[in-house]
């Protein structure tokens, strides 16, 4: 069958190349970077339902075949030309520009299978490609309904990577809905304050707002060009976090901008911060900045939670649709910030469920566990058996996380709580329990230890390690 394939596209390959029977002239592209080709309209009508309408166009007014394409350029429609002959394309030769000029033409000319085909190839084999060029990847096709695939691509780049894309040197240079979407992350995979977060987007108004030549500094502005700063921003300030600053840092930074801030948002803030008055503008929950936790990884991990199943959840629907709503977690421990003392911190947040994420020592992998249960204290030691099937182990490959695995509490036991999560054991408390299968040490220079199979299923099986950090998040209803 090979055979016979390679000899029918050899014989539309020759079909092409010769004179014979070519009743249409194409006019691709615009003067100087102009060039005729030739073609048959069986081949063009047939593979093609744009070709098909210009060409019963031409036959209705009963002239020669003559079709222009200006904002094609001949050397991709050399490319074209020979695929609607052969059905034969090589993108691996091309630079970006250049298949990105090939998916717009084919958009263009209705070849859908065409732009499906280079937009999987594109997210597939080219990602380096779309990272290293994301400005203009995001600002083009992201929320075009005429590219779905890559589309989705740019909106789940955007969630996943906000702090990436806020930190970069070309943030100035996406357009509004991208950076809107940017800011309303709840996950950063990362560290970054708010207050940082708020001067990144000063400068982003100015820079699409205002002359290059204008200054920085907003006190030396004049009304025009402050009310032109302010109507750009105008969407974008109610989703930085302001809410969650400290009164210093609100007088520092936030106060001397005052005159950009919508009215009713400057109001609430000053009655915040002076008096502790209630607000009627919404208080957007703070952002989870973690650097154990990709969003993608804390997506898998709530999933586990919410569903109570083993499989991993799917990336391609979670990381969109969970957007939509509010993470619902709240880190309250970092060890490398906080310490690696649990209690202090955990005994504030009695009544609730939690996650722990242990980042191990020069691996590209997180263990941890989710405790569904509060803390429960017996004279002043959190260590009351308490039972529930719902707590669990993981274990994540941040490379490739489709390897990551759950082990939950077996059959056969209910899983007790201790002073940390489930059935993980402090280094004192070891001895209240006769298993455990994660212990987090109080010193980091001892080493941890994460090997189920006894209060837990099997499964994983990491043994000791020295932790490069561990962070604690308190599971909040959404």
């Amino acid at each position: 069958m090979a055979n016979l394939l390679d000899k029918l596209f050899k014989d539309f390959n020759t079909l092409l190349e010769s004179d014979s029977d070519q009743d249409v002239i194409l006019k691709i592209g615009k003067y100087p970077d102009q060039k005729n080709f030739k073609a048959h309209s069986l081949i063009l009508n047939i593979r093609s339902s744009h070709f098909r309408l210009e060409i019963s166009k031409s036959l209705l007014d009963n002239k020669p075949i003559t079709i222009e394409e200006q904002n094609i350029s001949p050397n991709v429609f050399e490319i074209i030309l020979r695929y609607l002959y052969t059905g034969i394309i090589n993108l691996d030769e091309l630079l970006l520009m250049d298949t990105i000029d090939l998916l717009s033409a084919a958009h263009d000319l209705s070849l859908n299978e065409l732009s499906t085909y280079i937009q999987e190839f594109l997210i597939e084999k080219k990602t380096r490609w779309l990272r290293e060029s994301f400005v203009v990847i995001l600002n083009t096709y992201f929320q075009q309904e005429s590219y779905p695939k890559l589309a989705r691509f740019c909106e789940k780049h955007i969630i996943s990577n906000a702090l990436e894309i806020l930190t970069s040197e070309d943030l100035n240079f996406l357009n509004r809905e991208v950076l809107k979407l940017v800011l309303k992350a709840d996950f950063l995979a990362g560290e970054i304050s708010e207050v940082e977060i708020w001067m990144k987007l000063v400068k982003w108004g100015i820079s699409n707002a205002l002359p290059t030549d204008i200054s920085c500094d907003i006190l030396n502005m004049n009304s025009s060009q402050i009310e032109s700063l302010k109507e750009a921003l105008n969407e974008l300030i109610p989703l930085v976090r302001l809410f969650h600053i400290t009164p210093e840092e609100y007088y520092q930074f936030i106060h001397p901008h005052k005159k950009i801030l919508p009215k009713e948002l400057k109001k609430d803030l000053i009655g915040y911060y002076i008096s502790n008055q209630r607000t009627r503008s919404p208080i957007i929950p703070p952002r989870v900045c973690s650097v154990t936790l990709t969003f993608e990884a804390a997506l898998i991990i709530k999933n586990w939670i919410k569903s109570n199943a083993d499989q991993l959840s799917s990336p391609d629907i979670d990381i969109l649709d969970e957007h939509n709503g509010r993470m619902g977690w709240k880190l309250i421990h970092r060890a490398s910030r906080d310490g690696h003392l649990l209690s202090d911190s955990l005994s504030k947040y009695n009544n609730s469920s939690f996650v722990i994420a242990i980042k191990i020592k020069d691996q590209q992998v997180i263990v941890g566990g989710y405790n569904p249960l509060m803390w429960y204290e017996n004279n002043n030691l959190f260590v009351e058996n308490v039972r529930t099937k719902e707590s669990f182990i993981f274990q994540l490959d941040t490379l490739e996380l489709k390897k990551s695995k759950i082990c939950r509490v077996r059959k056969d036991k209910y899983s007790s709580i201790t002073k940390t999560l489930s059935s993980f054991a402090t280094e004192v408390l070891s001895r209240h329990l006769p298993v455990q299968d994660l212990i987090i040490r109080r010193n980091p220079e001892f080493k941890y230890y994460c090997k189920t199979g006894g209060t837990y299923e099997d499964g994983i099986n990491v043994g000791n390690f020295y932790a490069e950090d561990y962070e604690v998040f308190q599971v909040c209803a959404n």
